[in-house]
C-alpha cells in the first residue's frame, strides 16, 4: 500500500510544477516576441530595399550618418523624380536641391535628437526620405507619414514649420505603434464634448492658413487639428514640443487644451514608460 504524501509534499510538488509552467510560459511568451522581431526586421529589408530600388538613397552628411548611429533613424534623399502609387492617390516628388536640402538634414537631426533611440524605435520611425515637390494626386503636401516606416518631408516648408512638422508626424508614427490605427480614441473624442463633429480629414483642408496658432475655436491648437481625431492629437503634441510656453498658457484657460494635453501624456508613457518628463514640458520654444 502506498504511503499517502503529506500535506507540505504536496504543496511542494505543485510549486515545482507550478514554476515550471511559468517558465514555459514566458519562454514561449519570448519566442513569440523573438519571432514577430525578426518577422518586422525581415519586412523592413524588404521595404528598404523597395525603397533604394526607386531611387532613394542614404544621405552622406556626417550629421546623417549620426543620426542613423545614435537614433537609429536613416536619412534618405530622392535621387530622381518618383511616384508611389499608394491607397488613396498617387504621392510624387523630386531630389530636393543641395542647400534646402542641407538645411532641412539640420533641423531633422536636431529635433529627433531631443528624443531617446528606444522611443523611436518603439514608435517604429526608422527612415526620413527627404525631397522636393511632395504632391498627394497633383495637390502639394508638406509630408507622408508611415510610407513603409519612412516619413517623407518636403525641405522646401519654413524652418519653423518644418520643425513642428518633424513632431507632428513622429506622433502619427506613436500613436499607430500604440494599438495599430490611429483613427478611433472614445477617450480622445470625448473630450471636445458629444456635439463636436470633426472634418474629413487632413487631406481634405490644404489650406496654409488652418496650421496657424490661433486658428481655430477653444479646445483645439490650430484649425487643422479640426479635421480629424489624429490630427488634433498630432498638433497637440507638436505645439507641446514647439511651443510649450505659449501652450501652457492657453491650457491654463482651455481645459479640453489642458485635458488633451494630459491625455497625449498618458499616451506617450503607456507607449515608453521610461520617458523622461522634462521631454514633454521643455523649458521653452524654439
Amino acid at each position: 500500500m502506498l504511503a499517502r504524501p503529506s500535506f507540505t509534499s504536496v504543496m511542494v510538488l505543485g510549486a515545482i510544477a507550478g514554476t515550471a509552467l511559468v517558465g514555459f510560459v514566458a519562454e514561449r511568451a519570448y519566442d513569440a516576441r523573438e519571432a514577430r522581431a525578426e518577422m518586422l526586421a525581415d519586412a523592413d529589408r524588404s521595404a528598404r530595399d523597395e525603397l533604394l530600388a526607386l531611387g532613394f538613397t542614404p544621405a552622406g552628411s556626417a550629421r546623417a550618418r549620426r543620426l542613423n548611429v545614435e537614433r537609429g533613424v536613416e536619412l534618405m534623399t530622392a535621387a530622381r523624380g518618383f511616384e508611389l502609387p499608394l491607397g488613396n492617390d498617387p504621392v510624387a516628388g523630386r531630389p530636393p536641391a543641395a542647400a534646402p536640402r542641407a538645411r532641412a538634414e539640420v533641423i531633422v537631426s536636431e529635433e529627433l535628437d531631443r528624443y531617446p533611440r528606444e522611443l523611436l524605435s518603439r514608435a517604429r520611425l526608422y527612415r526620413v526620405l527627404l525631397c522636393e515637390g511632395l504632391s498627394e494626386a497633383g495637390r502639394p503636401i508638406p509630408s507622408l507619414p508611415n510610407f513603409q516606416r519612412t516619413l517623407l518631408l518636403d525641405v522646401d516648408a519654413e524652418p519653423g514649420f518644418l520643425r513642428r512638422l518633424v513632431h507632428h508626424e513622429l506622433f502619427h508614427f506613436a500613436d499607430y505603434a500604440d494599438d495599430e490605427q490611429v483613427l478611433r480614441d472614445p477617450e480622445w473624442a470625448a473630450l471636445s464634448g458629444s456635439d463636436f463633429v470633426y472634418g474629413s480629414g487632413g487631406r481634405f483642408l490644404r489650406d496654409p492658413k488652418s496650421s496657424l496658432p490661433g486658428s481655430a475655436p477653444p479646445g483645439f491648437v490650430t484649425r487643422y487639428a479640426t479635421s480629424a481625431l489624429e490630427e488634433d492629437k498630432a498638433e497637440t503634441f507638436a505645439f507641446m514640443m514647439t511651443a510649450p510656453g505659449t501652450l501652457s498658457e492657453r491650457a491654463r484657460t482651455d481645459p479640453v487644451l489642458a485635458a488633451k494635453i494630459a491625455r497625449i501624456e498618458r499616451q506617450l508613457f503607456s507607449l515608453f514608460p521610461e520617458l523622461d518628463r522634462e521631454l514633454l514640458r521643455p523649458d521653452g520654444a524654439r
